[in-house]
């Protein structure tokens, strides 16, 4: 019989039985007894089944952890950033908690089963924790009561594999199959217009300019704002592109970054009027009519989760409150100021509000929002606009939704699973550190995301293969084609002052810059080399990704849904595509 471990508010736990409801090789658990949740503050589920000891063959998947705050004790420094596999290796014990995951998925193979668990209820309030004690390894879901009753019932699917898929390639194929009979769509089954050309182009980013982050000025004013930094003004972007034509590159899709009042992170939710150090709204209109003679898509960076101070259409009552009353508000502080959380509901509203007139400036193609299906599942206290997890995130999809409708497509920074079914592509799949050597727990780096979602979202791996065509670490342009990423350059991605408190420049110190045009063609040139690379297998952009192996040390061999077989050498430097 299967149990869980009850851990009351006061500290008193309880075991609990599961019951078992058996469907071919699906085993799907819930729990079988009435409790009183209101005394709950949280729930272990299931854990005794995935027990391994030190030394047995097999694998824990190991998924990136998307938020530290809820570690009890970490070896692993920053965590694991990264997809990977878990080994039953002499380690010292740990509890590491995986706090609100990006997947809602964990894996588990040993000598005598592999399954693939899958948090069917109560995910958005799903932690995932990977425990070593005793000489024994253990990976479970662990439900966050926190004293409330839940929005629906907890339960979770494991499914068996046996055969040719009981490895983490049969447990991604699993995921991929059941997401795509729980909504999702292929790219190749939905490709418009506009899907069709981002899968086929490069991703052009241009940050046009910025004020100070961390700000100097936490609530700004027009009279206190710091002042706004102009990098790439509108007449330089449009150079930009004129050189990507010049330069062979004939599908490209630009993101104009900060084109709004008071630049990137400025003014939010306000958007216009377009920033004047730019050129304004009419030096915007040339950049859209140049994209336009030029064949290029063009489209634009707006934000649906923050706000701040000087917007004028600030209200603190379109805020998130949280458990204890108070308004929500982000550590980091951006240019804007201090960075006050959007209910979703609320967000909702601004967003119809705000975006049918950056549409009508002439914007079409993958909108982005920024960081909305990066951020984890968002709960209200407003008492004017309460929110469940579950709501807040049906919110939140419903801008994507609208936006996608407003412009022909629809991207943000990365991808949680509560969103897979919302979102074209994302910018990157995961942070990551400059190389593989990762930290403590993780064994084997492996493409998990893109094994589920290739062929469904579109995507880059990693925030360190972004510019992956400057990179002076040629094993970014390598990992971008084993992972089967679409390239993305980013102008002026370092925006982060060096006296930089919390907030980092994320995607690395390698930049696309337009200072001088010597730099300007130097990167123009990169990216045209790495363009023509990726049109030879931009046809895989349509497929899923079967199987990813080692078949060499240093030497990974990729094969897609149509037969083609990418072979990737790390000691070489070298790929191949064999179709």
């Amino acid at each position: 019989m299967s149990t869980a471990r009850v851990v009351f508010l006061d500290g008193i736990e309880k075991e609990v039985n599961l019951q078992e409801e058996k469907n071919a090789n699906v085993l799907r658990l819930t729990i079988a007894e009435e409790l009183d949740y209101t005394k709950i503050d949280y729930i272990d589920f299931d854990k005794q089944r995935s027990e391994a000891k030190i030394g047995d063959e097999g694998y824990f998947l190991a998924l990136p952890v998307a938020n530290h705050d809820y570690v009890e004790k970490d070896i692993c420094g920053h965590g694991f950033l990264d997809y990977g596999l878990t080994c039953f290796k002499d380690r010292e014990d740990v509890l590491f908690v995986n706090h609100r995951p990006k997947m809602y998925v964990y894996g588990v193979q040993k000598s005598d089963t592999c399954f693939l668990g899958i948090v069917t209820g109560l995910k958005y309030q799903a932690d995932f924790v990977l425990e070593i004690s005793g000489g024994k390894y253990y990976s479970y879901p662990r439900f966050l009561i926190e004293g409330e009753n839940p929005y629906e019932p907890i339960s979770v699917e494991l499914h068996f594999l046996e055969g040719k898929d009981a490895d983490y390639n049969g447990m991604a194929r699993e995921y991929r199959s059941y997401q795509l009979a729980h909504g999702c769509v292929s790219i190749k089954e939905r490709a418009g217009e506009h899907l069709k050309y981002s899968a086929e182009s490069m991703y052009v980013r241009v940050r046009n300019a910025w004020k100070p982050v961390p700000t100097p000025v936490l609530e700004q004013t027009e009279e206190n704002e710091p002042e706004v930094f102009a990098a790439c003004d509108f007449e330089r972007t449009i150079t930009i592109m004129e050189q990507f034509k010049k330069h062979g590159i004939d599908k490209a899709e630009f993101c104009l970054v900060g084109f709004n009042k008071s630049g990137h992170d400025g003014r939010w939710p306000q958007i216009l009027p377009v920033e004047e150090k730019l050129g304004g709204e009419e030096g915007l209109k040339k950049v859209i009519a140049a994209a336009n003679r030029l064949g290029y898509k063009i489209t634009c960076h707006t934000n649906s989760t923050d706000a701040y101070s000087i917007a004028n259409n600030f209200d603190i009552d379109d805020m998130m409150v949280d458990k204890n009353g108070k308004v929500s508000i982000l550590a980091e502080k951006w240019s804007g100021g201090r960075a006050y959380n959007i209910c979703p509901k609320q967000a909702l509203k601004l967003a119809k509000e705000t975006l049918p007139a950056v549409r009508d400036l002439g914007f079409s193609g993958m909108h982005y929002i920024d960081v909305i299906s990066i951020l984890p599942p968002k709960r209200c206290y407003h008492p004017a606009h309460p929110l469940s997890f579950k709501e807040g995130v049906d919110y939140s999809n419903e801008i994507l939704d609208y936006a996608a409708s407003l412009f022909g497509g629809i991207s943000s920074e990365s991808v949680f699973d509560h969103s897979i079914q919302h979102i074209d592509m994302g910018l990157y799949a995961s942070f990551s550190p400059e190389n593989d050597d990762h930290f403590g727990l993780v064994d084997k780096v492996i493409p998990f995301w893109q094994l589920v979602y290739h062929g469904i979202v579109l995507d880059n791996p990693y925030t360190r293969t972004v510019n992956a065509a400057i990179s002076k670490n040629p094993d970014n342009m390598l990992k971008l084609i084993e992972f089967g990423g679409r390239p993305v350059i980013y102008y002026n991605s370092r925006f982060v002052d060096e006296k930089r408190g919390n907030e980092t420049n994320w995607m690395g110190d390698i930049d696309f810059v337009n200072d001088t045009d010597e730099h300007l063609i130097y990167g123009i040139e990169k990216a045209a080399k790495q363009y023509q690379s990726f049109k030879e297998m931009a046809y895989l952009q349509y497929e899923f990704m079967q199987e990813h192996k080692e078949i060499a040390d240093g030497i990974y061999a990729v094969t897609y849904s149509d037969g083609t077989v990418v072979t990737v050498d790390y000691n070489k430097g070298t790929y191949t595509v064999k179709k």
